[in-house]
């Protein structure tokens, strides 16, 4: 085309909400209770014009766990947009145990023997997602809006 030419576009704004939110980092971990589930979504929103970073996607809580009891994550809920993934740091911010779905919007257990836990204290969750291709990618495809930005994933950790 030549020259300018008008065109129109209409655009719907839906708020998120995530009463846990920010919680991108580790430092920034927001407080859970054991045996509490917990909702929450694994959005992220443009900045800028430019596409969120990966760890924008990334849920950090803390929680308190008993020395030598073992530990149940579950994520339920996951949203069919993504591949669910749940870890349990100690903290130091080492790695102990963790886990992903197989299959988009599959929920996820992880179980972390008691041995896992040698000290009572403060531990941190990370809930992230993993984005297969198509629809699942992190703002979606064409005007179909992935199921990440409206629906909450349920979080439980246990010490039975």
């Amino acid at each position: 085309v030549a020259s300018p030419y008008k065109y129109t576009m209409q655009s719907t704004y839906t708020k998120v909400v995530d009463i846990y939110e920010p919680n991108d980092t580790r430092a920034s971990a927001k407080p859970m209770v054991l045996a509490t589930p917990i909702n929450a979504t694994l959005f992220a929103g443009h900045s800028g014009g430019n596409a969120p970073e990966d760890d924008a996607y990334s849920d950090w809580y803390s929680v308190t766990l008993a020395a030598n009891k073992a530990v149940q994550l579950k994520l339920e809920n996951v949203p069919t947009s993504l591949n669910g993934h749940v870890l349990l740091y100690d903290s130091a911010g080492t790695e102990i145990a963790g886990k992903y779905s197989a299959n988009e919007g599959a929920s996820v257990t992880l179980d972390v023997p008691m041995a896992d836990i040698p000290a009572a204290g403060t531990y941190y969750v990370l809930v992230k997602k993993i984005f297969q291709t198509g629809a699942g990618a992190p703002s979606g495809k064409g005007d179909t809006v992935p199921t990440h930005f409206t629906s909450a994933y349920k979080l439980t950790v246990t010490q039975p």
